[in-house]
């Protein structure tokens, strides 16, 4: 099996919005792109589905994808068996396209889209009430780094800078035209009516939309990576990781750069919101359903 796609973690998009470390980037570049079209429809809860159409590569740029049905059937019992804090899938049909990828449809009922964490395709969210409003907010989740507990020299501010920047040169001219293929378009229907969006654009009194574009996102790290005051501000602050790795992004200047405005992804709705569809009802559904494919799946693959 060619199996090369790593933890989902490392394969999203999101994955170089806030960080750029050169290693896991190199991983990422044995992932291949990814293009989607996610919707979600959320219930006051935080409950909700959202139904994928959407399409992955599983091998190392130029090299050769599996002709073999059960290749393709291991990928998509991993990316369903190893998606987190969804309950059921439904509805899920794949197949291998012609130029090697796995085209992939499919709704996810999760409980919580907090918690909720899809291989390849999905975005982080969290979802919370504030006072009468209740909150979207999309993000990337990742470990804080400990900044130093001294400033770094000048020699070493300089030092940090230099090996980011060819570090950064070195990733851009490996996988900037993998990246570049990376496309996400995200529609949010809310359980209410919206008072506010920042970064996602309003498509009626209670759905947004969100699209990520791989090409903007090295476009903006590529004008962060060659700004030498911005570069020395992050070093000084001491958010560079010892060893020379690139450092944390600015969150509300990337966002500036990509998506349009300085703040993050973010929408507030009226509370406290109705339900949208019976979670209950549709999920014992498709329990069934995922089950009979689940077990078609391991018996398929054996």
């Amino acid at each position: 099996m060619q199996n090369l796609r790593i933890k989902k973690g490392l394969s999203k998009t999101g994955c170089v919005m806030r960080k750029i470390l050169f290693v896991t980037l190199v991983l990422l570049s044995a992932i291949g792109c990814f293009e989607s079209k996610e919707n979600y429809v959320l219930n006051p809860d935080g409950s909700g589905k959202v139904t994928i159409v959407g399409s992955f590569e599983t091998t190392m740029a130029g090299m050769p994808s599996s002709t073999d049905p059960k290749d393709t059937m291991m990928e998509v019992k991993e990316l369903l068996e190893k998606s987190k804090g969804v309950d059921a899938w439904s509805g899920v049909t794949f197949d291998r396209t012609k130029e090697g990828r796995i085209s992939f449809q499919g709704t996810a009922f999760f409980p919580d889209i907090s918690k909720l964490d899809l291989e390849t395709f999905g975005k982080d969210a969290n979802w919370k009430k504030e006072g009468n409003n209740l909150v979207l907010l999309i993000e990337e989740k990742e470990e804080t780094e400990t900044a130093p507990a001294t400033k770094p020299s000048p020699e070493e501010v300089k030092s940090q800078i230099e090996q980011a920047k060819k570090q950064w040169q070195t990733m851009k001219s490996m996988m900037g035209p993998m990246l570049e293929k990376i496309k996400q378009d995200l529609t949010y229907k809310l359980p209410g009516t919206i008072e506010s969006t920042t970064n996602m654009k309003k498509i009626d009194a209670n759905t947004v939309n969100i699209q990520v574009d791989g090409a903007k996102i090295v476009a903006a790290m590529d004008a962060m990576m060659n700004d030498d005051q911005w570069l020395k501000k992050q070093a000084e602050a001491g958010v560079f990781i010892k060893g020379g790795n690139a450092p944390t992004m600015d969150d509300e200047e990337l966002n500036l750069k990509i998506f349009g405005e300085k703040g993050p992804v973010k929408v507030i709705i009226t509370g406290p919101g109705q339900s949208q569809f019976d979670y209950k009802a549709e999920v014992d559904a498709a329990k069934a359903e995922y089950s009979k494919l689940m077990d078609q799946l391991t018996k398929d693959t054996q």
